[in-house]
């Protein structure tokens, strides 16, 4: 397996024969040092955060003693999250971060339904970053996505923040509601949702 660099992993769970699949985003050498330029602040101006990381899934085969790693769609994404009651067993949707590359021009949200490898976008408007989503179960849902997503999103023009509430079973509708916040957040904040009944 060629060497890779993936720092947010969405999910892993063990198949039917016993393999370890593991789902994400994962960066390339030159993919990561352009990606650690931004993080340390010594990026040129309007340098994509993160061109080049990819959505993949390693297979890992314990009985054969392999390694593989499957691209499995070349848009730029990152900080990948699933339906959290899905953690370590297969999950159907993987939402993301996208970014521009690959031709995409700005930031958006994506939303991946791993079996059929069907892709749902929401372009942001530009210079507007999204952060990592959140899934928040409906607790009347029937399907794996029903709920919303929510998600911190930035203006790095005037530095204001919103936070949005998407429909998770179709994202690319835009927010069912936005809600103005009175400081600014920055972009791939990572967060989680606590039922307040859970507190």
């Amino acid at each position: 397996m060629p060497s890779f660099y993936a720092p947010h992993f969405a999910n892993a769970w063990e198949d039917a024969e016993g393999r370890i699949i593991v789902e994400g985003p994962y960066f390339d050498r030159p993919a990561w040092d352009q990606a650690l330029d931004f993080i340390n602040g010594v990026a040129a101006h309007g340098a994509p955060p993160a061109d080049g990381c990819v959505r993949g899934q390693r297979r890992i085969d314990p009985k054969a003693g392999t390694a593989t790693v499957a691209l499995l769609d070349d848009p730029t994404v990152e900080f990948s999250t699933i339906i959290l009651a899905h953690t370590g067993r297969e999950s159907r949707h993987v939402y993301a971060c996208s970014f521009p590359g690959a031709g995409q021009q700005g930031c958006g949200i994506v939303k991946y339904d791993v079996r059929s490898g069907r892709r749902a976008l929401l372009s942001l408007p530009d210079s507007v970053m999204a952060g990592e989503p959140c899934f928040v179960a409906d607790p009347a849902g029937t399907a794996e996505d029903h709920g919303w997503l929510l998600t911190y999103v930035s203006d790095l023009r005037s530095d204001a923040a919103e936070l949005w509430i998407l429909d998770a079973t179709r994202i690319e509708a835009g927010p069912v509601a936005a809600i103005e916040l009175p400081v600014w957040v920055p972009a791939g904040v990572h967060g989680s949702w606590i039922d307040d009944l859970e507190i």
